[in-house]
C-alpha cells in the first residue's frame, strides 16, 4: 500500500508540477519499494513513469533508457494492459526527437491496444498525450498523419512493441 501510495502521489505531483524533484523523489522510493517486494509488473509502471518525468526534464536519453527498460520487463511479466503507456512515452520521445511519422504510428498502435484491452488512462496522461499528438497533427501532412495512425493500428501487439524497441537503444 505504501509502493502505492508514493506511486500515485509522484504522478500527482509531476501533473502538478512538471519534473519536480518531489515527483521523481516519490516515484524512485515507490520504484525500490515495488522491486524490494519482488513485484516486476508495478516495477515496470514506475518505470514508465519515471521515463516520462525525465522526457519532461528534457532528458531524453534516460528517458529512452528508463523505457526500454519498462518494455521489456512488461514483456517478460507479460503485463498486457500497461503496453499502451510505454508505448505513448516512447511515441512522445519519437516527436521529441524530430520523428514525427514514427511517433503518430506509435500512437496508433498504442490507442489499438488500448481499446483491444479496454483501458483508460488517467486524465492527466490522456491530456499530455492530445498535447503532443496536437504538435505531431500540426508538424506533419493531414494524409501523412492518417497513413501513420492507420498503420499503428493495424499492427499487433508483438509488431508495437518491436516497433517501440526499434530505436530504443540506451546510449
Amino acid at each position: 500500500m505504501a509502493a502505492a501510495a508514493l506511486h500515485h502521489l509522484g504522478l500527482l505531483a509531476a501533473d502538478i508540477d512538471g519534473g519536480t524533484e518531489t515527483a521523481s523523489r516519490l516515484l524512485h522510493e515507490s520504484l525500490d519499494t515495488y522491486r524490494d517486494l519482488g513485484l516486476s509488473r508495478f516495477s515496470a509502471l514506475l518505470l514508465v513513469a519515471l521515463g516520462d518525468l525525465a522526457l519532461r526534464r528534457g532528458e531524453r536519453d534516460l528517458a529512452r533508457c528508463l523505457l526500454t527498460e519498462s518494455l521489456q520487463l512488461m514483456m517478460r511479466v507479460t503485463d498486457r494492459l500497461s503496453l499502451h503507456l510505454a508505448v505513448d512515452c516512447v511515441a512522445h520521445l519519437a516527436l521529441e526527437e524530430g520523428e514525427a511519422r514514427r511517433a503518430v504510428r506509435l500512437a496508433g498502435g498504442a490507442a489499438r491496444l488500448r481499446a483491444l484491452h479496454g483501458v483508460r488512462d488517467w486524465p492527466a496522461v490522456e491530456r499530455r498525450r492530445a498535447a503532443w499528438l496536437t504538435v505531431a497533427r500540426e508538424v506533419l501532412p493531414p494524409a501523412t498523419f492518417a497513413a501513420a495512425w492507420a498503420e499503428g493500428q493495424a499492427i499487433t501487439l508483438d509488431q508495437t512493441v518491436a516497433a517501440a524497441l526499434s530505436t530504443q537503444a540506451c546510449r
